[in-house]
């Protein structure tokens, strides 16, 4: 959840809801969470390297929703956001960080993203688009 290891407790607790968790979670001292954070650090800047080494025209870049997009009575399978940006907080609510805090803006590219659109529906894959940003959690 790329939080510091104060907020892991929290986090877990969050995600599992109650259900008992396998005996090895007891593994998972302080000392293993502070080398997960670490190694997750280092995958980040490891891969922030390669990036402006690459220096790539697109980054397309793939993700999951746990309800914070979409729900239950509207869930696709595939989403392309085909407007020029997105916009949202990186706070995260399950813990109650607020939501109106901590806003960040990535810029989309509308032109690839609707040839994609265009191409896979083409191909017979089942894809939704969005024409407009909304705020994401």
């Amino acid at each position: 959840m790329f939080r510091g290891l104060e907020h892991w407790a929290s986090i877990h607790r969050v995600l599992t809801n109650g259900v008992p968790q396998p005996p090895e979670i007891e593994n998972e001292t302080s000392e293993v969470l502070r080398d997960y954070i670490d190694r997750i650090k280092k995958g980040f800047d490891a891969l922030k390297k390669q990036i402006e080494a690459y220096k790539p025209d697109v980054l397309l870049v793939v993700g999951d929703d746990q309800a914070e997009v979409f729900t239950e009575a509207n869930m696709p399978p595939f989403c392309l956001f085909t407007c020029s940006e997105v916009h949202g907080s990186i706070n995260i609510s399950l813990i109650e960080e607020p939501e109106d805090e901590n806003h960040i803006t990535l810029r989309c590219h509308s032109e690839l993203a609707l040839y994609l659109l265009n191409e896979l529906t083409r191909n017979g894959f089942e894809i939704s688009e969005s024409k407009d940003s909304f705020p994401f959690m």
